[in-house]
């Protein structure tokens, strides 16, 4: 399903009006950052809209829950930025439909979002042409600069990976027993995150989050989550 707001079916030309996708600036107008999101969670999806629309220069033209009808959206409704999931269930993963997309629209800015911290995800997404990578787990306000730093810069392909600091490929100790899963959870958790939160990124239920938090603090032999959250600042996560 896709969901486009006001901004995009707003008519043009009315005198004097000033809408949703543009900005007074210092007497002038200048138009807001349009962002597609393509996610196939509708809670991390909602809540990452929200999130970024708190922000007056930036306006969430349309979401989508799969990129199979992306191209028919972006013909339509053009954006800026498009934020991309890597990993959507069954259809076209995030690697391939970036691909498709900055071969057909390469003036649009892809920013590959994953849940997962593996490196090589975003070494992968750069060759198909994304120009960021971004984690879920990145604080908001680190995901709106980079957002900002994308739309600023060159509009020849950056290809960075933004990451948060202290990673590595590897994985050491206790927490290298830990499933992928698991260790996005403690990724979450080393960033002081609620289980509401954490299900609310993920796009899972707090049902399932508690599961895990408890299954990670097993594996960690810790008593709570502040231990836990000690022990992955201690040691990377992969």
């Amino acid at each position: 399903m896709i969901k486009t707001s006001s901004w995009a079916v707003r008519p043009k030309g009315r005198e004097g009006f000033l809408g949703r996708g543009t900005i007074a600036v210092a007497g002038q107008r200048r138009s807001a950052i349009r962002i597609g999101i393509v996610d196939d969670h509708p809670v991390f999806r909602l809540g990452l809209k929200r999130a970024l629309e708190r922000e007056s220069d930036i306006d969430i033209t349309w979401e989508m829950g799969s990129a199979a009808n992306l191209d028919a959206v972006m013909r339509r409704t053009p954006v800026d930025v498009i934020l991309m999931d890597i990993f959507m269930g069954k259809g076209k993963d995030g690697i391939a439909a970036t691909r498709e997309l900055t071969e057909r629209w390469p003036d649009v800015k892809v920013a590959v979002i994953s849940a997962s911290l593996d490196t090589r995800i975003g070494a992968a997404s750069t060759r198909a042409g994304a120009d960021m990578f971004l984690p879920k787990a990145m604080p908001i306000a680190e995901m709106v600069s980079s957002i900002r730093r994308l739309v600023a810069g060159s509009s020849k392909r950056s290809r960075t990976i933004t990451v948060p600091a202290n990673r590595s490929n590897g994985s050491s100790g206790r927490i290298g027993g830990l499933s992928p899963r698991q260790r996005q959870v403690l990724e979450h958790l080393r960033l002081g995150r609620t289980n509401r939160e954490i299900a609310s990124r993920l796009g899972i239920s707090i049902g399932t989050v508690n599961k895990h938090v408890h299954e990670v603090l097993t594996a960690l032999k810790v008593r709570n989550r502040t231990q836990a959250a000690a022990a992955a600042r201690n040691e990377a996560v992969d």
